[in-house]
């Protein structure tokens, strides 16, 4: 089933079946707002932490941080406010700024319906590009295939990043790919834990005093930003061990080569009085959060001209642990 509907002033768009529901916001820069298992009516999403639930529109090159950061929406094609300048031969260079979290998340997006699917698509503001999304379900699983088309007269240097905030409880669990050991550290609200561009350990077993697998208490007052290095599995999850339920997102690690990994416990935003609870585990194309850091780096992607690039992710809701 698919609904449009109105509340607080926007449009939302509903798709579910007999397993899982999902709804979206195009004017919120197609933002999806919940993703409840329907069988236990448990939100996998940060819900908006404003106090009366309303969301507030967002202008290009705002400060996200002042506005709803809930729920999933897109970082692109940047996470952290950057500039870069293009070196093209013909053209001349071209310097492009591109603001906190991209050009997406703030802006309205165009929309069509089917009996089946909801298509979105947004073109962008400092860089010609033109961006897709087609949402689907399968049984318990919702589907989002995206495609990218560079419209510019230059390679468009890019990082996408998915930005799903969880709801968490203290005691849940972080489902990890095998193999990873330490992050990549982008930041941290505490100067103990390391600096930008340190290692540190992904340290413990799930259990124990020091495992980041296990989420803590929200009294905790820490948050991290860090960055897997390449990946030989595409799926991260969190498992609601109060629930005994899971979400996991599966993704193509060929296309998607890094996870970004945001622990949130009561440490950010840091001006606010009101401090942030959530677990975001994100499939991404590059690393760090800056896309000027990303390409000094050499680990951002690249699209040449009239060039176009697919993917996707899966969001899959289970009873007990995922079936991986």
């Amino acid at each position: 089933m698919i609904r449009e509907y109105s509340s607080y002033g926007l449009k939302h768009l509903l798709i579910s079946n007999d397993k899982v529901e999902a709804v979206f916001l195009p004017q919120l820069g197609s933002k999806m707002i919940s993703l409840i298992n329907k069988k236990s009516g448990t939100q996998f999403l940060l819900e908006n932490q404003d106090k009366n639930k309303i969301y507030r529109k967002a202008f290009h090159g705002a400060d996200y941080s002042l506005y709803d950061a809930s729920g999933f929406d897109e970082c692109f094609p940047t996470i952290e406010a950057a500039e870069i300048i293009i070196e093209h031969i013909g053209n001349g260079n071209k310097k492009l700024q591109y603001p906190d979290h991209g050009e997406l998340w703030s802006k309205e997006w165009d929309y069509e319906l089917t009996d089946t699917s909801i298509f979105f698509y947004a073109d962008g503001v400092n860089a010609g590009y033109s961006f897709r999304k087609i949402i689907t379900l399968e049984e318990n699983r919702v589907i989002i295939n995206y495609s990218l088309v560079n419209k510019s007269a230059f390679p468009l240097y890019y990082i996408w990043s998915g930005h799903p905030l969880l709801a968490i409880e203290e005691g849940d669990r972080i489902i990890m790919p095998p193999g990873i050991h330490k992050l990549f550290l982008n930041w941290t609200s505490d100067d103990n834990i390391g600096e930008f561009g340190h290692y540190i350990p992904w340290s413990g077993e799930a259990g124990e005093a020091n495992s980041f697998y296990d989420v803590k208490s929200a009294a905790t007052g820490m948050a991290l930003k860090g960055f897997t290095d390449s990946l030989r599995h595409g799926f991260a999850g969190l498992f609601r061990s109060h629930k005994n339920e899971s979400v996991l997102i599966s993704f193509d690690y060929k296309k998607l080569p890094y996870l970004g990994v945001w622990l949130c416990f009561g440490g950010w935003p840091a001006g606010a009085v009101k401090k942030h609870y959530t677990v975001a585990l994100e499939p991404t194309t590059g690393r760090p959060d800056s896309l000027s850091e990303s390409v000094k780096r050499n680990e951002c992607s690249v699209l040449d001209i009239n060039e176009e690039r697919n993917w996707k992710i899966e969001f899959s809701l289970w009873e007990g642990l995922p079936q991986i």
